[in-house]
């Protein structure tokens, strides 16, 4: 019975491998199963020696993988202490900007780009054959003497990718040709899983070509030339400028780095909520009866030299055994450059809290004259690019080895219209304080200093930070009104808010224009502290995650500004994107006196713009665009909740409705910024240099606002069944009624701009009843009552009002 169940076993795994014709497409060989790219040939012949196989004409490149180029076809040789071993295949475009026409959200597509990242190993497969597999990435052993070892190799099921003939061997190695995989469309060594991202269409092979490779000692790069036809256009976001973006036949240079890893991984650590980094998740597998979902931090391998390991114990600062390096791209503005460098190295400080010193730098990437070996598309080099783009945007973005989270490199691209950007940011929210900006272009001086913001964000998530849109919450309004509390403590707690400038400094409050701009805070050396701190005397990663955890619940508990919050809950008004303060109403108040003194003296402060005042217009949109933020951050207070992720030691409070008194003031305030036109935005000169017609903005705003409003119904009902709540819905509802009804009940004459808003509410009310909240009747009967007050006013004020429009609105109002 044993040797029959062995029988079935051994036939299960015969029946693990599917070959393809080398277009994707599937096709029968002699077994089945997981899908491989075959380059085997019929009649394969005993494989001869790597010594002559390869003629004395052949190129050959030495290195982990040795190349040989020979009548156009690419031999790598193997060595066998290699087969077996994680690589990682990382890909870079060499050249790209292929697409004429983009979305503002297609960012991906320009030379430097990282692309897709997988796991692979070269194996032995079967008799004179090498596979290349994708292992299973998120399968994590900690103890590799238990038994849960034995049984998980064998079920372990690896996909194989690409199936290769042994061509020759050599005393400890092998040969195959890689030809083939490298000009087909695969997901390795080709930009078949980025097809949606780039809007590709379908792949062109008569055109594909290999362009060259570059060996090294841990390392391996192909390039390839990669053609695709037009793709489908993308999907734009609802505020897209284009109206269409049509894909054209694209042409790519890609290049592919085969990155040895190492083969005793880095010690991973373990994720802490309460500390925003990215992580990478996997189950881990102990013993044979336990298992557990775990998550790893994405960090960088920072570990000091040996022979400084006790000197680093002592406290003392050291240098890592490897620093952080970012090469900055040859084509940047000049005038950038030393901005770039401060930008990456404003992060000293905090590796420094983490015992290193010299432990991050920038330089400007060597010429080929100067290092012939460096290649900018070699996905180990960390660079900094610039973008020949009219997107005005910036990213960081790095790669990680899946087992442990260890960052293996790294990538900011800045587009060149995020010069514009950053303009029209600072303008709408310093630019009642700022002097200096009162004429166009910006001075260089300024510019750098934000470009200098830009890029040491982006070197955070670089890191491996997340956005925490919680810090700019931490301060209150009076201390970042305060100019020497901001002189010490910048006006958010870290450079990974979205905190932006200081636009609730009034010209009074003698703000140094240095402070103006965010800068590292109290947060970012807590969080490199906790993900770069080293512990050479702690086991093993358990022993570091439960002291880990004490360690931040102390750091919390003495200080505020060093929470987390993340950027993905809208309905919590300390985690809002761009907001200042702890109070969204007192802040926006005083950003609103800025955007009025602004809107008064645009035109004076534009000066140096062209004939048809393009930079005016530009300048004015962007101060709509701030308006609209603030509107936005007061309305996430209405039916919001304060979210905190609090471990059990640190008690009760991880999520608490918005008390009744936040709500009114919120409420207050769109009344009076809102609710009634802002007609000091809408001055004539302005509106008609950037060809918009204020009832059309203010009606498109009333819709996003109001569906807005509606939408947070559902959470205060919800509040209201779970816990004694201060604020009621039916109280909201009565006050919107008031605010936004105020005619009916007074039997005033309505104005253009109260009938956009009164028609948008009460299709947002409607709204809920047709479509959201239909079978919640504690909601869906207070709506009704609602309209049904409302019909019943309009038809009175109608017969009432002595204005001729206003009687016909009311009698014409659609329920």
């Amino acid at each position: 019975m044993k040797r029959f169940f062995r029988v079935i076993e051994l036939c299960t795994c015969c029946l693990c491998v599917c070959l393809t014709d080398g277009t994707g497409q599937v096709k029968k060989g002699r077994e089945q199963g997981m899908q491989a790219t075959s380059v085997r040939e019929s009649g394969v012949k005993e494989a001869v020696t790597i010594e002559k196989f390869v003629k004395p004409t052949a190129q050959r490149y030495k290195g982990m993988f040795n190349v040989y180029v020979q009548e156009g076809r690419y031999f790598v040789e193997i060595p066998k202490r290699l087969l077996g071993r994680d690589i990682a295949a990382m890909q870079v475009l060499a050249k790209g900007s292929a697409q004429n026409k983009r979305a503002d959200t297609q960012l991906l597509g320009y030379a430097g780009d990282p692309l897709s990242t997988r796991l692979i190993r070269f194996e032995v497969g079967r008799e004179n054959e090498v596979w290349l597999v994708e292992p299973e990435t998120d399968k994590w052993v900690k103890d590799t003497t238990s038994e849960i070892v034995r049984l998980m190799k064998a079920t372990e099921r690896k996909p194989v990718a690409m199936i290769f003939d042994v061509k020759a061997t050599g005393d400890e190695s092998v040969l195959i040709d890689m030809t083939e995989v490298l000009l087909t469309d695969n997901n390795i060594f080709s930009l078949k899983d980025m097809k949606a991202t780039l809007g590709l269409g379908g792949y062109q092979a008569d055109r594909a070509s290999v362009a060259g490779c570059s060996v090294f000692p841990d390392n391996v790069v192909f390039r390839m030339i990669k053609c695709y036809g037009a793709g489908a256009a993308p999907q734009l976001s609802p505020f897209a400028r284009e109206e269409k973006v049509e894909q054209n036949p694209t042409v790519w240079e890609l290049a592919v780095s085969l990155r040895l890893l190492p083969e005793e991984p880095m010690r991973p650590r373990y994720e802490d909520k309460r500390v925003g980094y990215f992580v990478v998740k996997g189950t881990e597998y102990g013993d044979s009866l336990k298992m557990k979902q775990a998550t790893y931090a994405c960090r960088w391998r920072m570990e000091p030299r040996p022979e400084e390991v006790e000197k680093y114990k002592r406290g003392e600062l050291v240098e890592p055994r490897k620093p952080i390096v970012f090469y900055i791209d040859y084509d940047i503005p000049e005038f950038m450059i030393p901005h770039l460098i401060e930008g990456v190295r404003d992060w000293e400080k905090a590796f420094e809290r983490a015992g290193f010193k010299n432990a991050i730098v920038a330089k400007r990437m060597p010429q080929p004259e100067e290092d012939p070996d460096f290649r900018p598309e070699d996905a180990r080099n960390s660079i900094i690019s610039y973008k020949a783009s009219p997107i005005g945007n910036a990213f960081g973005l790095q790669t990680s080895d899946p087992r442990t989270g260890e960052i293996l490199g790294a990538r900011i691209s800045l587009f060149h219209c995020v010069r514009d950007l950053l303009q029209k940011w600072y303008f709408a929210q310093a630019g009642a304080v700022d002097e200096r900006v009162h004429h166009f272009p910006f001075p260089e001086e300024v510019m750098g200093r934000l470009v200098r913001y830009l890029v040491s964000h982006e070197v955070g998530h670089t890191l491996g930070l997340r956005h925490n849109f919680y810090s700019s919450s931490t301060y209150s309004v009076e201390q970042i009104r305060d100019k020497d509390y901001v002189k010490e403590h910048g006006h958010t707690a870290s450079i990974m808010d979205y905190a932006r400038f200081n636009y609730v400094a009034q010209p009074g409050d003698g703000i140094a224009l240095e402070d103006l701009v965010p800068r590292l805070g109290e947060y970012d050396l807590f969080a490199i502290e906790w993900g770069y701190r080293y512990f050479p005397e702690m086991k093993d990663e358990q022993e570091e995650k439960a002291y880990l955890r004490a360690w931040t619940t102390r750091q919390r508990t003495e200080n505020e500004r060093r929470f987390f919050g993340t950027e993905y809950d809208a309905r919590n008004p300390r985690c809002q994107s761009e907001d200042l303060g702890d109070n969204n109403m007192k802040a926006n108040e005083l950003g609103m006196e800025n955007l009025k003194r602004i809107v008064k003296n645009i035109t004076d402060w534009t000066e140096g713009d062209d004939t048809f005042g393009s930079i005016q217009a530009e300048m004015y949109k962007g101060v709509c665009d701030q308006y609209l933020k603030y509107i936005t951050h007061v309305v996430n207070n209405i039916g919001g909740h304060f979210v905190y992720d609090k471990s059990r030691s640190e008690g009760a409070g991880m999520d608490m409705p918005i008390g009744r008194e936040q709500q009114k003031e919120a409420l207050a305030f769109l009344d009076k910024h809102f609710f009634h036109a802002p007609e000091w935005l809408f001055e004539e000169h302005l509106t008609d240099v950037a060809r918009m017609n204020k009832v059309r903005v203010m009606r498109m705003l009333y819709g996003m606002i109001c569906k807005q409003l509606a939408g947070s119904f559902l959470k205060m009902s919800e509040q209201e069944q779970v816990e004694e709540c201060t604020y009621t819905l039916r109280e909201c509802l009565d006050d919107l009624y008031g605010m936004i009804f105020t005619e009916v009940l007074n039997n005033q004459p309505v104005t253009s701009y109260r009938r956009e808003l009164q028609r948008m509410y009460v299709a947002s009310l409607r709204g809920v009843m047709a479509r959201d909240f239909v079978d919640n009747p504690a909601i869906t009967s207070l709506i009704f009552e609602q309209l049904e007050r409302i019909k019943a006013d309009a038809r009175k004020a109608g017969k009432k009002s002595k204005d001729f429009m206003t009687r016909a609105y009311w009698d014409s109002f659609e329920f």
